[in-house]
């Protein structure tokens, strides 16, 4: 829900800046608010989004702050399951990677071999 204020009430809001922002690093910095006096729209201007990830992005200014969305860039990583490079969006990497779908024998050999034993067992109840 947008505040309704009248316009005399945008003296009273605390000021970000006093410069344009052009540049945001997720998660670090004052959060814009949410209750912006009638009038005041959220900003279009395009800025540089530095996400924790690594990733940038070029996203309208009055997104960037607070932004909770997942980095979308393909990122491309060995798939546990068979070894091969795969390509996927870069917010799922950290659960593939870390996902152990091969009891440890199973996995080392796949790592120090390329192989998979033919009587390799996968883990249960694992999913992704």
């Amino acid at each position: 829900d947008v505040a309704c204020t009248d316009s005399h009430d945008l003296d009273a809001v605390e000021k970000l800046t006093t410069v344009p922002i052009n540049e945001v690093h997720q998660g670090i910095g004052p959060q814009f608010p949410d209750n912006l006096p009638r009038g005041v729209g959220r900003c279009t201007e395009l800025v540089t989004l530095h996400r924790t990830c690594g990733h940038t992005h070029h996203v309208a200014c009055g997104a960037a702050r607070g932004t909770q969305t997942r980095c979308k860039e393909e990122v491309v990583i060995r798939s546990p399951l068979c070894g091969h490079n795969i390509t996927v969006p870069c917010w799922r990497r950290k659960a593939i990677e870390a996902w152990r779908p091969w009891d440890e024998v199973s996995e080392e050999s796949l790592l120090s071999n390329s192989t998979l034993p033919a009587d390799a067992k996968p883990n249960k109840g694992l999913a992704w």
